[in-house]
This record gives structure tokens, sequence and C-alpha cells, in this order.
């Protein structure tokens, strides 16, 4: 079964969304925790990427998952695998043709720069 998966993370804690060899990516603790709920090995595809440090509010991914979990598996389960920085926030199943690059349909982008000479408290 294919599901559409919304992620929101605090990027500070990654170094960008794309698998890098070291594991530091939001796509590698993404996976992990996916199959953690699967016990075997299973990948996730992202509408985007993200940058080392970028928050996401919703960023939709899909994943080629087993059947016999339910939705709430796949969102508190994955959940209680991935870290506290980082939560799927939906789950729904989607057809097999379903691609989460090349469905998305807008992107939204917003940026927040500080403006001051002294550095901010966190």
């Amino acid at each position: 079964m294919r599901l559409a998966l919304a992620l929101e993370y605090d990027g500070r804690d990654f170094c960008g969304f794309q698998s890098q060899p070291s594991g530091c990516g939001v796509q590698d603790a993404l996976e992990r925790a996916l199959s953690e709920i699967a016990q075997r090995e299973l990948k996730a595809v992202a509408a985007g990427r993200t940058d080392a440090g970028v928050h996401a509010t919703s960023q939709v991914v899909h994943a080629d998952v087993p059947d016999d979990r339910p939705l709430t598996a796949w969102v508190r389960g994955v959940n209680a695998h991935l870290p506290s920085s980082a939560a799927v926030l939906w789950a729904h199943p989607v057809t097999d043709d379903f691609h989460a690059r090349f469905a998305a349909t807008a992107r939204h982008y917003a940026y927040a720069l500080l403006a001051r000479p002294e550095r901010p408290g966190s």
C-alpha cells in the first residue's frame, strides 16, 4: 500500500531532508522510524528537499508500506520512533501511481531574517 504522509520538523537537528551517509537527514530519521513499524526496510520519497537547519511545517512524502497496519501506526507509531524535533502529522492511503514530488501542485517558502547586530537567544 502506498501512503502519503505529512511531516513537520525543526531543521536545527538535521543536515537537511535528503538521506546522507552519516544518517543525519530527516529522510534518514523517517526511514528508520517507518522501518521499525514495518519490521523491514522502507524508503520515503519527498515532494522536495530542505537544506541544513531549515524547518518544515507540512512536507509531503510517500512510502510503500505493508497494508497490515492501521493508519494510526503510521502516525503515532512512527512518531514514537522519530526524534522529538520531527513528527508525522497525518497519513493517507494513495494510489500506486501517486508520487510525492510529481503530484505537488505548489510549494510555499517563508523566510525569517533577523536584522540586528546582536545574536539571537536561540
